[in-house]
């Protein structure tokens, strides 16, 4: 579950001064979880989470600022999340309007 979306940086519930989207999703103790938010093109724009080994079972949250790996506030338009939990992946999309 990705919330909210539509995503509005400057607008959205505030973590230090950023706006922001939280990413919730179940996990399994010991389980790998991996991260990632691509473009519309299907290119990484920003890794959350690599291979990170979940310390309990339950739920987890992520967050993601809106901003890409070199930190610059990506553009208005539809980005897809991808969370790989052990051999399971799944995959949802997400608005940004700024």
């Amino acid at each position: 579950i990705a919330f909210p979306s539509p995503f509005y940086p400057q607008l959205s519930k505030q973590l230090g001064n950023e706006g922001h989207l939280i990413i919730q999703y179940p996990v399994t103790a010991g389980q790998d979880i991996t991260l990632k938010i691509y473009d519309w093109a299907m290119s990484e724009v920003v890794t959350l989470q690599d291979g990170v080994s979940a310390s309990a079972t339950g739920s987890k949250e992520t967050y993601w600022t809106g901003r890409n790996t070199a930190g610059q506030r990506v553009a208005n338009g539809t980005y897809f999340i991808r969370l790989k939990r052990g051999n399971d992946i799944k995959w949802t999309k997400v608005m940004v309007i700024n």
